[in-house]
């Protein structure tokens, strides 16, 4: 009995039978396992959320019974579940991906035009800027050209399109002048004195401030009479609109923009007033994709100047030109096919006689959304020439590129690493640093390679001056 009750005492000694205090015993340290209950809880918690990202309903928790090792399976079970869903998700997307690209391969290899793409005329330049129905981003900037992108819908079911179009320009922002250097103002003594003509095309948009203008193009627009005429503003400065030789209409058209029919002429309150004035000599270039209900791709590039080279090209002496240029490519492996749009750099170099103009250059350092793109790839642009003698100064001083195919005697040559590809190039001199005696810029396109070749360019280019070396005479 004594040897019992001193185990008793012993025991009791150890394991803090004595112990008064109501705090728990030390752990010295030890992590306390959570409660069963709290686990089931969070994991109860955890497959609903994962029901959740999987579009599933969630599970009423009255019904999510189970041991917690049974629990942690069913979440184990819907992570691999989530997994395989977005694993299938990425192979569709990348699937559509590729065969988009290849659309667009074979959408680049098909653009011929005649053996090159064509410069762009005004009427394909006002056609890419006017689509306009959707700004898709603000204003960004390749190498101090801002650009801007936008999208524009037609159609639909089997005819729907979208036209997405980016477009570049140096164009520099307005400076302050007075309205009688903007505006060609009919001198004292002429018939109309102190007006000016007005054409929709060139001054449709400047027309502001007439009351009682219509809503809608079916409504009866205002009548500008002779004598009579109606207030309003032309770039912001104030005067009188007046119809010349019969009253004029001013009304909108179908797409809510001024017109109007008959002569109209402005007559401002003051020659000298404050207005406006814009960069009328500028360069632009872009490209933009078309594509179809079928998913078929189009994508076609331009570039042109708003101030066309109207002097007599130099018959002696070198000019070199600089820029950027952009557009859209393919690069098709054995095993992938990536692609997209691109900016690169343009350098040109034209050398003048009295045989005419000839012009190389070179487009290199392809970048694709600020990351460079393909080890030392460059576009090598040669054979250009214009013949001075048959210049035609009202489209600009055309530049052909030639038509050979073969990367022997290329007009245009793609080198992609250890890969050559043959293309095709042409372009025009533009005048926008308004020096007759020199052309300020040139730009023009470029193509590379047809849908059976592993790498197909398409692009835009436009360079401004940048050194002149003329002998003195």
């Amino acid at each position: 009995l004594l040897a019992a009750c001193s185990v008793v005492a012993l025991t009791a000694v150890m394991y803090g039978c004595t112990h008064d205090s109501d705090d728990p015993p030390a752990t010295d340290g030890m992590e306390m396992e959570q409660p069963p209950a709290e686990q089931i809880a969070e994991l109860q918690e955890q497959i609903n959320a994962l029901r959740a990202e999987l579009g599933q309903d969630p599970i009423d928790i009255d019904d999510l019974t189970g041991s917690v090792a049974d629990l942690t399976q069913q979440v184990a079970d819907l992570q691999q579940e989530l997994q395989d869903k977005q694993d299938a998700e990425d192979a569709a997307a990348d699937m559509a991906n590729r065969a988009k690209l290849q659309k667009l391969a074979m959408g680049i290899g098909a653009v011929d035009q005649g053996g090159t793409p064509a410069v762009a005329t005004r009427a394909v330049a006002a056609r890419m800027m006017g689509m306009k129905d959707t700004a898709l981003d603000a204003p960004h900037m390749i190498a101090g050209w801002p650009g801007m992108s936008w999208e524009s819908k037609s159609g639909a079911g089997a005819t729907a399109m979208t036209t997405t179009a980016v477009v570049y320009s140096d164009k520099a922002a307005d400076t302050s002048s007075t309205f009688n250097k903007r505006f060609t103002v009919i001198a004292a003594g002429q018939a109309n004195e102190g007006t000016v003509a007005l054409t929709v095309a060139d001054h449709g948009e400047l027309v502001g401030g007439i009351s009682g203008l219509p809503t809608h193009p079916s409504h009866a627009g205002v009548q500008v009479g002779v004598t009579n005429g109606v207030r309003g503003t032309l770039a912001g400065a104030a005067g009188t609109f007046l119809g010349v030789g019969s009253a004029a209409v001013v009304g909108i058209d179908a797409d809510g923009d001024i017109t109007w029919t008959g002569t109209l002429h402005f007559k401002p309150d003051s020659a000298t007033a404050s207005v406006m004035m814009p960069d009328d000599s500028y360069s632009s270039l872009g490209w933009w994709l078309t594509e179809a209900a079928n998913g078929d791709l189009t994508p076609e590039v331009a570039a042109w100047s708003s101030d066309d080279y109207s002097g007599t090209l130099p018959t002696v002496g070198t000019a070199t030109f600089a820029g950027i240029a952009v557009g859209k490519y393919t690069h098709k492996t054995i095993n992938s096919i990536s692609g997209g749009h691109f900016n690169a750099d343009a350098e040109l170099e034209a050398t003048f006689d009295t045989g005419g103009t000839t012009i190389t250059g070179t487009i290199d350092n392809f970048m694709s959304d600020g990351e460079s793109i393909g080890d030392g790839w460059k576009v090598e642009l040669a054979n250009g020439q214009t013949d001075a003698a048959s210049f035609d100064a009202t489209a600009g001083a055309s530049i052909t590129g030639g038509t050979a195919t073969t990367a022997a005697a290329y007009s245009a040559r793609g080198t992609f690493g250890t890969q050559t590809t043959p293309g095709t190039w042409t372009a025009q001199f533009v005048d926008d640093s308004r020096n007759d005696a020199m052309p300020g810029g040139v730009v023009g396109t470029f193509q590379i390679g047809e849908t059976a070749h592993p790498i197909n360019m398409i692009g835009a280019f436009a360079a401004s001056n940048q050194e002149t070396d003329l002998p003195d005479n």
